[in-house]
């Protein structure tokens, strides 16, 4: 298989199973859980199964030597980093994300999706990564905001002013307030000034 010793073969083995199955770009093995004396001398093939995607997982390692094959349950201490983007520079509550760049987060710091365009929620320090738990997709329309009201049955349209009850983006369900009747609705955001209605 290598040159390596067996406890090196078997450490890099479990290092390209865990950046593979749990997408990691960086993979620290601080304590692999399999002894010296546990190996033959000439190992051929080795694979690791399990969810490596923890800190302490339960793995199983199987691997081939001239005795045969063997399999052993170890809980190795990983730890996995994820190259996601992070801020430049701080970035103050409610300011449109306008550039990061990616670095290695260890994965305790990551909680949401990575997002890389969006506003900010809170004051974000830089070096943070930015995900859904910080940045928010800007919405399309704020409450309070005029709309016209679209109401189509076949080749006939028609529409009437309106204003919003909440605050939106395109193809949601947004909350109106028909201004002609003042009867409230409910419809679906078509662009930042027209609700269409069932």
């Amino acid at each position: 298989m290598s040159d390596l010793p067996p406890i090196s073969a078997i450490e890099l083995a479990l290092v390209d199973y865990a950046k593979e199955t749990c997408t990691a770009s960086r993979v620290d093995v601080r304590w692999i859980g399999v002894e010296e004396r546990m190996l033959p001398a000439d190992i051929d093939r080795i694979a690791w199964t399990g969810d490596a995607c923890r800190n302490r997982p339960e793995l199983r390692v199987s691997f081939n030597g001239s005795a045969g094959r063997t399999s052993v349950t170890v809980r190795p201490q990983l730890a996995l980093w994820q190259s996601v983007p992070v801020a430049i520079e701080d970035i103050p509550s409610g300011t449109p994300i306008s550039a990061s760049q990616l670095a290695d987060v260890p994965w305790e710091k990551l909680r949401g999706t990575p997002m890389t365009t969006g506003v900010s929620k809170r004051l974000i320090k830089a070096g943070d990564p930015l995900d859904s738990t910080v940045v928010m997709v800007p919405m399309d329309i704020e409450r309070d905001q005029s709309v016209s009201l679209r109401v189509s049955r076949g080749s006939l349209t028609i529409t009437a002013p309106g204003r919003t009850l909440q605050s939106a983006r395109v193809g949601e369900k947004v909350k109106v307030i028909n201004e002609a009747t003042r009867v409230a609705l409910e419809g679906t955001l078509i662009d930042s000034q027209t609700v269409e209605l069932p």
